[in-house]
């Protein structure tokens, strides 16, 4: 798992959680 990924994957859920 790559800090970049994770990174993303992150992102992605903060944005579907606002």
């Amino acid at each position: 798992m790559n800090i970049l990924g994770w990174t993303i994957m992150v992102a992605f859920g903060s944005n579907a959680a606002i």
